[in-house]
């Protein structure tokens, strides 16, 4: 029985020893195993890290320098931007007297003779009826700036019964109520807002020259025709002059960037695609009863921008 504990015993310490002998051996195994991979495990690492860095420069680029390239493609920014080269930067025009008031809403390239040529060729051209030089019609404008195309419309058209004109850039507004004699009522207002104030199906004609372009997208010229909507009578006539056609933004861009009367900065314009008055005219059940675009119209060549602006008239149904 001696012989058999210590037979056991010796056995027992054997296995232990064994044990203790092959641990070292796994160790060393996997020591060489992580040794020979270790380069691919770096090299996959690497990959990684440049991956990372790669995507973080992507959002750096999106982010910081196309903000920084053009600082103002925020929708909001764009049109915040706007209303202050209109509210502040335009001061110096707007000391300048009531001469050629269209030089205070960007027009610095035309005579006052061809501004209103221009304005009132577009006006005719879309499609726009006026008859008895508009005696007993009431007429709101949206956009007026400092009233250069209001003083042109009444001029041609002095029997207006009424004639309210908006606009967001309240220096623009108490220049144009300073230089109108014709009676038209300004307000400050921003057409992009709830016009609640102003009483529904109210005027026979609904009319904006030149505006469209300045708002912050395609939402906020929505709310801006749907104003326009609201407050035309069944039946009146919805004109949307000189807007910026998206199908020519590049060509258009490439040609601004060679005029060197225009500044070198500044918010960009809103382009516009002529499916969005489609769809819209669509959504509402309105009636285009034209869409011209400005550059078919040989009269009005001398106009730097007709070669990408386009008109609309839309007809509000009669009940």
């Amino acid at each position: 029985m001696t012989n058999y504990l210590q037979w056991q015993s010796n056995r027992v310490s054997t296995v232990r020893a064994g044990e203790n002998q092959t641990k070292p051996k796994k160790e060393t195994f996997k020591a060489k195993w992580f040794e020979a991979h270790e380069q691919k495990f770096s090299n996959c690492l690497t990959m990684v890290y440049a991956i990372v860095a790669l995507v973080c420069c992507s959002v750096m680029y999106t982010v910081v320098w196309k903000s920084y390239e053009n600082p103002f493609s925020d929708a909001q920014t764009r049109q915040r931007e706007w209303l202050k080269i209109w509210g502040n930067e335009k001061r110096t025009k707007l000391e300048g007297g009531c001469k050629n008031l269209h030089h205070v809403n960007g027009f610095d390239a035309l005579t006052e003779q061809e501004f209103s040529f221009l304005t009132m060729t577009l006006a005719k051209v879309v499609g726009l009826e006026i008859e008895n030089g508009g005696e007993g019609m009431s007429v709101l404008d949206l956009g007026a700036g400092a009233g250069a195309f209001t003083l042109a419309l009444r001029t041609k058209y002095p029997n207006f019964m009424r004639y309210l004109a908006l606009d967001y850039a309240e220096p623009l507004v108490e220049k144009a109520m300073e230089c109108d004699t014709t009676g038209a009522v300004y307000m400050t207002a921003d057409i992009t807002d709830d016009l609640a104030y102003i009483p529904p199906e109210t005027f026979d004609l609904v009319i904006s020259f030149s505006v469209l372009f300045y708002l912050g997208d395609e939402q906020a010229v929505a709310r801006a025709l749907d104003n326009a909507l609201r407050a035309a009578k069944p039946g009146a006539q919805i004109v949307f002059l000189d807007i910026s056609d998206k199908s020519k933004q590049e060509a258009a861009e490439a040609k601004r960037k060679q005029e060197d009367w225009r500044p070198n900065t500044g918010p960009t314009h809103l382009w516009l695609p002529k499916s969005f008055f489609y769809e819209y005219a669509e959504n509402r059940g309105l009636k285009i009863r034209k869409l011209i675009d400005e550059s078919t119209i040989e009269a009005i060549q001398f106009y730097h921008s007709a070669s990408y602006r386009f008109s609309i008239l839309f007809e509000k149904p009669a009940i």
